[in-house]
């Protein structure tokens, strides 16, 4: 390893370090890792959040406004109308703020719909 020193205006010295010695027979530096070729890494994901309450998103504000926005529509009116805005809200409420296993009951549908949607047999060679 060889150092060299420069000098600033000020006066303040800057390091330079510059890896060099003997090399094996490939041209790598000896005592350095050997390089196995490429890697295939597989893509990163987020950690599990054991525990944890999944985080809030802005959709789930938008649906529960929604919700609310039926009911006050519906207030006043005939009963069977206000009994369908009352389900509605409430299924809609339910989907929207329900976690399992980490994530939200809309999260786990996109996840089953990516999985039904996937080709699970090989194509003919």
């Amino acid at each position: 390893m060889t150092i060299h020193g420069d000098q600033t205006a000020k006066g303040a010295g800057a390091v330079t370090a510059t890896v060099s010695g003997p090399t094996d027979r490939t041209g790598a530096v000896a005592g350095a890792p050997p390089d196995d070729g490429p890697r295939i890494t597989a893509p990163l994901r987020p950690a599990p959040r054991l525990g944890l309450r999944p985080r809030v998103h802005t959709g789930q504000l938008v649906v529960t406004q929604v919700a609310l926005a039926g009911l006050g529509a519906t207030a006043g009116r005939s009963a069977p109308l206000v009994a369908g805005a009352v389900l509605t809200a409430t299924l809609l409420l339910l989907v929207t703020w329900a976690p399992t296993r980490g994530r939200w009951w809309y999260e786990w549908l996109g996840v089953w719909l990516r999985r039904a949607g996937r080709q699970r047999t090989l194509p003919p060679a």
